[in-house]
């Protein structure tokens, strides 16, 4: 009868252990789960291997098409960060883009270095980009990735105001140098990581020619890909989903 005793009063530590630690996973995953992720966003943490495809537009739009085609034939979202100026330039390109299910996102006004203007122009630039996308095909910019990649404190509080979050990337290429197709693939392949964002050109030469391979390859790896957002969702969903198993331990255990 003691041994039972002793037994029992040790299982009863064992079991409060468990549920003290259940409780405290539990709450350290909500608050991972509820933060807001870092920005400029440049990479994540996935709850499966996945990456996000996205492409630059400031100049022609001689290739989208090819583009829309090649991600057709995957089955991939992308997301585009366009100019005001090539969303006025090229209306027609921004409508196949934006009905082809693509995310839209913004790349300044008039491409040129935001950290170099006072935060009201900041503002009025990035309204007139947004305009402008509107206007061109019905869309609402969720994104703004700054030109040049270049961005600050100030560009980041202008860029919520308007309803924007801020992206980068993790993975460039120099397929804005025209280099060869199998060398933006390889340098593609080489860099990105799962959680990565992947930073293409509209206008590469040889941008439409490498990314059929590029998207291939990396379907091969077991990657998913998808816009910036569906990535971004993709770390919340990953959170949401510890938080239930933290969740059914401490109650099987309490």
């Amino acid at each position: 009868m003691h041994c039972f005793w002793i037994l029992r009063r040790r299982a009863f530590w064992v079991c409060t252990l468990l549920v003290c630690l259940g409780f405290g996973f539990a709450a350290h995953t909500f608050a991972y789960a509820q933060s807001p992720l870092r920005e400029p966003l440049q990479a994540i943490v996935p709850s499966r291997k996945a990456a996000a495809i996205t492409f630059d537009a400031d100049m022609d739009a001689d290739d989208v098409p090819a583009l829309l085609q090649a991600l057709h034939e995957k089955n991939v979202h992308a997301t585009f960060f366009v100019t005001g100026v090539w969303a006025e330039k090229y209306p027609q390109a921004l409508r196949q883009i934006a009905q082809a299910g693509h995310e839209i996102g913004c790349h300044g006004d008039l491409h040129r270095d935001l950290t170099a203007l006072t935060a009201e122009q900041q503002r009025q630039d990035l309204a007139a980009n947004c305009e402008k996308i509107r206007a061109a095909c019905g869309a609402e910019a969720a994104w703004l990735r700054p030109p040049y990649r270049r961005w600050n404190s100030t560009l980041l509080q202008s860029a919520h105001a308007q309803g924007l979050r801020v992206a980068d990337c993790s993975a460039v290429t120099d397929d804005w140098k025209n280099a060869a197709p199998q060398i933006v693939c390889a340098q593609a392949l080489d860099r990105l990581k799962s959680g990565g964002i992947l930073l293409l050109h509209c206008s590469g030469l040889n941008t439409a020619t490498a990314l059929p391979r590029i998207l291939a390859a990396l379907q091969s790896r077991g990657f998913a890909l998808g816009t910036v957002s569906q990535l971004a969702e993709t770390a919340c969903v990953s959170g949401r989903k510890r938080l239930v198993s933290f969740t059914f331990l401490c109650r099987k255990f309490g």
